[in-house]
């Protein structure tokens, strides 16, 4: 049962460096869509968090809308991909035989905007010093990222309530100090810690997300946009199998 699903392309571009977003129930239900364009490279794509069915009709209208708003957009040789995600998995930093889980596999990821790349590598700088220095890592962890993950389930529930008409004013009034204001967004405080058990409980019915791969040690699944598990091939990170 997937949580998220991300669908897009990547492409050769002329334009120079830049980003943007769109928030948009049409184009990225419940989720966000985004292009980057860095270096003559580009990744454009949307991320569904509800009504995962209709990623194809979201890509192509994230695709029109793109071109629309940014002057001169081409899609030159583009690659389709995809990925799923699971942002409601529960968290497990350690199995019975003592192996260590980081990232995704341990169930860290924002479950607003289904960040987690930089969580990914602080959980993997612990589990390394756990594994050099005999530190327990699962307790580290629970500590460190525990409380930001229960008021990103906040912040999730806020987003899922918003109305459309108000994503607009509430995003323009980030700017022009959006770095702090986003800072002050995704950390923990009372009121969020507060909340947090309610909203754990709503949530607790996809807090069960089944992960298709075997994870074994020589583990080469992958799995496709459309659902279907393809084995034998090269190990690629969420969101760029396809």
């Amino acid at each position: 049962m997937a949580a998220r699903i991300v669908a897009g392309f990547t492409f050769r571009s002329s334009l120079p460096d830049q980003a943007h977003a769109i928030v948009h129930p049409t184009l990225a239900p419940a989720g966000y869509a985004y292009l980057l364009v860095w270096d003559g490279q580009a990744t454009l794509a949307t991320c569904l968090f509800r009504d995962m069915h209709r990623w194809r009709q979201a890509r192509d209208g994230t695709v029109e809308a793109f071109q629309r708003l940014v002057p001169g957009l081409r899609l030159h040789d583009a690659r389709p991909f995809g990925g799923y995600g699971g942002v409601f998995a529960s968290t497990r930093y350690m199995n019975e035989s003592g192996r260590l889980y980081v990232g995704e596999a341990a169930g860290l990821q924002d479950a607003e905007w289904g960040f987690g790349i930089l969580t990914a590598v602080r959980s993997g700088v612990l589990a390394a010093t756990s594994l050099l220095d005999g530190t327990d890592y699962a307790a580290q962890a629970r500590d460190e990222f525990d409380p930001p993950r229960a008021a990103g389930f906040v912040n999730r529930a806020v987003f899922d309530a918003m109305p459309q008409w108000l994503a607009d004013p509430v995003l323009r009034f980030g700017r022009p100090d959006l770095p702090r204001r986003l800072h002050r967004h995704w950390a923990p405080n009372r009121v969020k810690s507060l909340l947090s058990p309610r909203v754990l409980a709503r949530y607790r019915d996809r807090m069960h997300y089944i992960d298709a791969e075997c994870h074994e040690a020589s583990c080469q699944c992958l799995r496709c946009i459309c659902g279907d598990v393809i084995t034998g091939g090269p190990t690629s990170p969420a969101g760029e199998s396809g």
